[in-house]
């Protein structure tokens, strides 16, 4: 049963300064909730870079891959008509089509890969159940530390979090949702 500690702060100074605290003293699993991205936030977590663009870059090649090697099928293989004496397999008519393709296909590509690595879509969790929470989209910075352990791990966190110049400090349960 996890255990959510989660700590109001007051600006990005103090947040950045709680996460590289708890980071000091061992704390692995947290995550920060700010009003704007904070790109201090991603270096102190260590968080690893997304495969997103690789599945861009990945999909909109299979795209104009695709969408060329139908026009060229269609055109010089299958059904051969000449039209205006062009050629069957004529490149500059091809591109048109095969670079909408490319977009069409990277852009899904993008979205659900994003989707995935993300693990949405996750349309409640636990701590938009509590009412200060709201502050996290206007002006206030939360982090929020996952436990598993025992209750005085969790006494601990919040010991931890009000050293550090937390606010407010919040406690939710896995059981409470």
């Amino acid at each position: 049963m996890s255990t959510w500690v989660l700590g109001e702060f007051g600006n990005k100074d103090a947040l950045l300064h709680a996460l590289r605290g708890l980071k000091a003293r061992g704390v692995t699993r947290m995550d920060t909730y700010t009003p704007y991205a904070v790109e201090e936030v991603s270096e102190i977590l260590a968080l690893p870079k997304s495969g997103v663009r690789w599945m861009g870059l990945i999909g909109g090649l299979t795209g104009a891959g695709f969408a060329y090697f139908v026009e060229w099928y269609c055109n010089a293989f299958d059904f051969p008509i000449v039209v205006g004496a062009r050629p069957f397999h004529s490149f500059p008519s091809f591109i048109p089509i095969a670079f909408e393709s490319m977009v069409l296909f990277a852009s899904l590509a993008i979205f659900f890969s994003a989707l995935a690595n993300f693990g949405m879509p996750r349309l409640d969790h636990p701590v938009f159940k509590l009412d200060a929470f709201e502050g996290a989209s206007n002006d206030q910075f939360w982090i929020s530390v996952t436990t598993d352990g025992p209750p005085e791990e969790t006494a601990e966190l919040r010991a931890r979090l009000t050293e550090l110049g937390a606010r407010r400090i919040s406690v939710l349960d896995e059981a409470a949702r």
